[in-house]
């Protein structure tokens, strides 16, 4: 049984989800530290972004993502 059980935890610890893995930061995401998020930065950043979610996050629809509404984009992922 111990022989089975080291293989098979193994194999589900390498079958982790992409999307389970922790999201960047706002500070990692802002590559050129102006203080918002663009949508090519996010994409760059984490490959779990989509054009579809960064738009849903912009909530005052002015193209770029502030800290606040690129918490609120990761949390809704």
């Amino acid at each position: 049984m111990r022989k089975l059980f080291v293989p098979l935890a193994i194999l589900m610890m390498a079958a982790t989800p992409a999307w389970a893995q922790e999201a960047p930061s706002f500070a990692e995401a802002d590559a050129n530290s102006d203080g918002v998020v663009t949508l090519d930065e996010a994409l760059d950043a984490d490959e779990a972004w989509t054009e579809e979610a960064y738009i849903d996050a912009d909530a005052n629809a002015d193209g770029v993502l502030d800290e606040q509404e690129y918490g609120v984009g990761i949390a809704a992922r």
